[in-house]
């Protein structure tokens, strides 16, 4: 269990399910620099004690998912089914809902010029990270063997690149505030966007803070 001195970065990789808790808090649990969830909460004015009620509210009502005892080959099981998959059947859908957003939007709404870049820029990255993992990484770690350190080099790179990209979304969007006088296109566009940023920064804290150091150690 977790208390007010857990760090956030092992509350999520414990629990990934209560990740959705803390982003509605605004607590960052992919931050480079660990924070425990009293010292976050004590930095932006929250009550850690509504926190941790929440996050026992969502614990009790889930299956206990314990990722942090996983296995580097079970990780990359969990990270294809869960992540790939999803990212795999939803980029389609927020390429569509770009594009019909732009050719409703694009004259009158300055806001979706600026997004729609980054955002084809974040789809066409997340499809060669995951081909990358797909062909190469992942096999190499299923069959217990350890990646060429190339291999991992431009994982890491890749995570810095997608954190970096998901950061500007946000500063463009933000924090996915719907514009004045936006339409159903428009709010269908935001809720493809926040879902699959939801999924891709939970895809990179298992990596980042799980799955690579296990296989550098």
């Amino acid at each position: 269990m977790f208390d007010a001195q857990s760090s956030l970065a092992d509350i999520a990789g414990r629990r990934p399910h209560l990740t959705m808790v803390l982003e509605e808090w605004g607590l960052d649990y992919c931050s480079a620099e660990p924070a425990t969830l009293h010292a976050a909460c004590h930095r932006q004015g929250i009550d850690s004690d509504a926190v941790l009620e929440a996050l026992r509210r969502a614990k009790e009502g889930s299956c206990d998912c314990d990722l942090s005892s996983c296995s580097p080959s079970e990780l990359v099981e969990y990270i294809g089914v869960r992540h790939h998959q999803y990212l795999r059947a939803e980029l389609p859908v927020l390429e569509q809902r770009l594009e019909r957003a732009l050719q409703l939007y694009g004259q009158s709404h300055r806001q979706i010029g600026q997004l729609a870049p980054v955002v084809r820029r974040l789809v066409g990255e997340l499809r060669d990270h995951m081909q990358k993992e797909e062909w190469f990484a992942f096999p190499w770690i299923s069959s217990a063997g350890q990646p060429d350190e190339w291999v991992l080099a431009s994982l890491s790179k890749d995570h810095t690149s997608l954190a970096f990209i998901l950061n500007c979304i946000r500063f463009i969007t933000g924090n996915f505030r719907l514009p004045a006088n936006s339409g159903p296109a428009y709010q269908a566009l935001y809720a493809c966007l926040k879902g699959v940023e939801k999924d891709v920064r939970q895809h990179l804290y298992l990596e980042t803070n799980l799955l690579l150091p296990r296989l550098a150690s």
